[in-house]
């Protein structure tokens, strides 16, 4: 490890102090209804919570900025957002010292950027383009994202400003491999996408396509010695949708829009822990500060 590395991350853990620390991957998948995720994450162990969508829009943008602050969000609609111009949990991991390799966002849609940071400095891969602290990771792997990415862009899906899922599924394994983060933030798309198209068959395929998924993100978890074993998966959903003959829509005048969803699979240490029985989340809201705890941050 790099010297100048080594002294940010001692610096981060010693500011924090914290009682309990982890590393969190966290996952977002658009658009899911909580009956859904209900059924095709029903047999995992997992920490399963009722989420209220903390917008008064259900709209993706909205959701995600609720997400990453912690603050419920009233003015902002799909089409009004600019960046985000609070505080983050990605602005709070930077400012108190976390090394930049040590934290990324990987994305699907291109909408998910204007949410994540308030001042861009991590590196991103959001919808195929590569920005942000690119000078901070390896060049082999930066050639590989890149390459990655290409491809993504050449077999773009039917809607705009994106990527699909299965290329930021493998952009962020080849990031988590790699530079072993302290944060790692994996934005899906897909579900939401085919549902707009009433692709409910697609749609149903790609939510047990991230089971799938997370059960290898688990195996592969397994095989990482420590850095494994204190990793913790959050995973959670943008806003629900409406229920049929309006699955295709979501939005405020459909009120089942507004039923989100969370899931936490834990490490052993957190399973072990009190922490875990300590965490209330019942909105959007609720998630950021649960992130915080696992990762040292703050402390109930």
């Amino acid at each position: 490890m790099k010297l100048k590395t080594f002294l940010g991350l001692f610096a981060f853990l010693s500011a924090t102090a914290p009682a309990f620390a982890e590393n969190v991957i966290f996952i977002t998948i658009d658009g899911v209804r909580p009956q859904d995720a209900k059924k095709v994450f029903r047999e995992m162990d997992a920490y399963s919570y009722p989420v209220r969508v903390s917008n008064r829009s259900a709209l993706s943008l909205p959701g995600y900025r609720a997400l990453f602050t912690g603050d419920f969000e009233v003015d902002c609609t799909q089409n009004s957002c600019s960046n985000i111009d609070r505080d983050t949990l990605i602005d709070q991991l930077v400012d108190q010292g976390l090394p930049l390799n040590k934290i990324a966002a990987i994305s699907s849609w291109n909408g998910t950027g204007f949410a994540i940071e308030s001042k861009p400095r991590i590196f991103r891969s959001i919808a195929g383009i590569t920005s942000g602290a690119v000078e901070s990771i390896h060049p082999h792997l930066l050639a590989m994202i890149d390459a990655k990415n290409a491809r993504g862009l050449e077999d773009a899906p039917e809607w705009i400003g994106a990527i699909k899922d299965q290329y930021t599924w493998s952009i962020a394994m080849d990031y988590l491999e790699t530079n072993l983060p302290k944060f790692l933030y994996i934005g899906l798309l897909d579900t939401d996408e085919w549902a707009h198209k009433s692709q409910r068959k697609l749609y149903m395929s790609e939510l047990r396509l991230l089971r799938e998924r997370i059960e290898n993100l688990q195996l592969k978890l397994s095989e990482m010695g420590e850095y494994g074993k204190e990793t913790t998966i959050v995973l959670a959903t943008d806003h629900g949708r409406g229920n049929w003959p309006f699955r295709a829509a979501h939005g405020k005048s459909l009120r089942q829009s507004f039923k989100a969803w969370a899931r936490i699979f834990p490490s052993e240490a957190l399973k072990e822990s009190e922490l875990l029985e300590s965490l209330e989340i019942s909105s959007q809201v609720d998630i950021r500060p649960a992130i915080e705890s696992i990762l040292g941050l703050t402390q109930i």
